[in-house]
C-alpha cells in the first residue's frame, strides 16, 4: 500500500487496468491490490504529487474521484500521465485538460478501463 501509479501499455488481461467503484460509488478501487486510488493526503500541494494506491477507507475524501470529460478528478485536479513508465500526477483540470477528451471511459456500471 502506498505505492505510486504508473503509466502503462494497455493490457485488457491485466487486473492492475481494472477499477471497480468502491465507497458507495466515490472511489476506484483496484482490481488487482483492492486498494484504492488516493490523492496523497502528506502532500502540501497536491498539485504535481503523485497518485498512489492507498488502503480503500469510507469517507476518506482523498479517495473521491469522478469521471468528467474522460479524466480521474479529485477536487479540482485531474490525473495527468504522458508517457508508458511515466508517474501518474494531480494537475489543475484546466482548459487543456477540459477541452481534451482524456483516456478514460467507463465500460461497465462499476469498472473502468483505459480506452
Amino acid at each position: 500500500e502506498g505505492n505510486g501509479l504508473i503509466g502503462a501499455r494497455c493490457d485488457a488481461a491485466s487486473t492492475w487496468q481494472r477499477w471497480t467503484l468502491a465507497n458507495a460509488g466515490r472511489s476506484l478501487q483496484n482490481g488487482a491490490s483492492s486498494a484504492c486510488m488516493d490523492a496523497n493526503a502528506g502532500a502540501r500541494d497536491r498539485r504535481g504529487s503523485q497518485v498512489f494506491l492507498y488502503q480503500c477507507m469510507d469517507g476518506n475524501a482523498m479517495q473521491e474521484w469522478r469521471l468528467t470529460n474522460g479524466n480521474i478528478q479529485w477536487s479540482d485536479l485531474c490525473v495527468e500521465g504522458n508517457a508508458v513508465g511515466a508517474k501518474l500526477k494531480l494537475q489543475y483540470c484546466g482548459d487543456f485538460l477540459q477541452k481534451k477528451r482524456g483516456p478514460f471511459e467507463m465500460f461497465d456500471l462499476r469498472v473502468m478501463k483505459p480506452r
